[in-house]
């Protein structure tokens, strides 16, 4: 008995286990830190605006489940005494007629496909309630068929499918691109955070490099080495890296708070590491890419990857289509129909077939033919010239991405060459300071300026790889 219990225990008790590991896990993943790419996972599950896209997505696939499950065969029970022999939707209804001794039930069932064959079938019975027997002598059986022969044109159904398939292929392009464009803006907000968080180091040791020089002012000037200006300067430089070192905590936590409500996290730790292998995958994927001006080969690639292209792209074939099918409803039209009835109670001759073909056309319409092929043709027009000026804003768009990535190179070999100078200063002035020519405090400040060229270095390299990345992504590359 006590084994018996104890199992139960031991099975109630596992639900319990896993919910701690779980809290445990998510503990020890706060406590370590989540790594660049770990989050960028977690923002693409929990970004708002990539839900939104993803639902967006899921109701579409219910519309056209909703258009399929119309396709399906429809049953349903109806009284005849409530004037429900037709019943478009065969909705299941059930009374007795108004004589309380006769009951009147019709089982009606059909079903249309998607090409356009009709199928209807009716099972109906009637008897007194008093005579409720020998049923298979009672009842009445009909089923109809129909379609159309000429012209072969998609039926509305076909229609709405097609339109449903392309918001479908739009929805998950869009969902592609903003993912896509999420993670180039949270990789420049990590870029932007670490680097600031070099700044803060530096400043830090500006700020010991201010504190030591105040000291030493003061000290200078109780042996009168020193002014009363001189004092005040050394404070006003203390108070400047102090404000410096504040102002640069605050863009920190607001660049993170930011990053943390676009990836969906409540609160955690991300690592920010300057040798992040992510990053290295980036600058590897991106090292073939170097466009620097609007070529046929680049007029190309938007125009196969632009969703917005894409998008009026389907809405032109399907204006031609719907052009062509309208022009072919203007002719002459070929029914085939069959019909097939059973009647239990007859006497002689209980089932008939009847197959026939009907032809039909319409002489005068007053004028809606052409009225509705006339505004499919402005239609199609005016998407011509959607794409046309839609494609033109596109390369606009690109040039000035392009034209940015320019600067982005200028300003990384100023850069690079105001590096190179701050390092031959710093070598000079290590030079000075074994000489005496200069103070440690001097010599810090130069250590302490090649730091800096070398995060502003840092930081223009970020920009030409950030640069890289929005072409690439505006070409569909990435």
């Amino acid at each position: 008995m006590k084994t018996v219990v104890s199992k139960n225990l031991f099975i109630k008790a596992i639900p319990i286990m896993i919910i701690l590991t779980l809290v445990l896990l998510s503990f020890v993943i706060t406590a370590e830190g989540l790594t660049f790419e770990k989050a960028i996972e977690l923002g693409k599950e929990n970004n708002y605006e990539i839900e939104q896209k993803r639902e967006n997505i899921k109701e579409l696939e219910r519309q056209r489940e909703v258009l399929e499950a119309g396709l399906d065969w429809h049953l349903g029970l109806v009284s005849e005494s409530r004037n429900s022999a037709y019943s478009p939707h065969y909705a299941p209804t059930f009374s007795i007629t108004d004589d309380t001794e006769m009951l009147g039930l019709t089982l009606e069932g059909g079903k249309t496909t998607v090409e356009g064959l009709s199928i209807t079938s009716k099972l109906s019975l009637n008897t007194k309630l008093s005579e409720f027997e020998d049923l298979d002598k009672k009842y009445n059986f009909s089923l109809n068929l129909s379609k159309r022969l000429y012209p072969i044109l998609p039926t509305q159904t076909e229609k709405d499918f097609i339109l449903k398939d392309n918001k479908l292929i739009i929805a998950k392009d869009e969902l592609d691109i903003v993912e896509s464009r999420k993670e180039v803006d949270w990789l420049e907000s990590y870029l932007m955070t670490l680097r600031l968080k070099q700044r803060l180091e530096n400043s830090k040791r500006a700020y010991q490099i201010a504190l030591d020089e105040l000291d030493l002012v003061e000290a200078q000037l109780k042996i009168g080495e020193a002014g009363q200006d001189q004092l005040l300067l050394a404070k006003i430089s203390l108070q400047e890296r102090k404000l410096q070192q504040n102002q640069l905590l605050s863009s920190i936590a607001q660049l993170n708070d930011n990053l943390l409500l676009e990836l969906g996290l409540t609160a955690s730790n991300i690592k920010f590491n300057k040798n992040d292998s992510y990053i290295s995958r980036f600058i590897t994927k991106l090292a073939s890419i170097n466009f620097n001006d609007i070529d046929e080969e680049v007029v190309k690639l938007i125009k196969k990857n632009n969703v917005q292209l894409r998008e009026i792209m389907l809405n032109k074939d399907y204006a031609e289509n719907q052009l062509k099918w309208q022009l072919k409803d203007d002719d002459f039209k070929v029914d085939a129909f069959g019909a097939y009835n059973y009647n239990a109670a007859a006497m002689n001759e209980k089932d008939s077939l009847k197959v026939g073909v009907g032809i039909s056309y319409d002489f005068y319409d007053g004028g809606q033919q052409e009225l509705t092929v006339e505004g499919i043709k402005s239609k199609s027009k005016n998407l011509d010239k959607q794409y046309t000026h839609t494609l033109e804003q596109l390369k606009l768009q690109l040039k000035g991405i392009i034209n940015e990535q320019k600067l982005n190179r200028m300003k990384l070999n100023s850069t690079e060459t105001g590096l190179e100078k701050a390092r031959l200063v710093g070598k000079l002035s290590k030079n000075q300071l074994n000489e005496g020519l200069i103070t440690t405090n001097q010599y810090k400040q130069k250590a302490l300026a090649v730091n800096q060229a070398e995060v502003d270095y840092k930081e223009s390299k970020d920009q030409l790889l950030l640069g890289k990345l929005r072409i690439a992504l505006f070409l569909g590359l990435y």
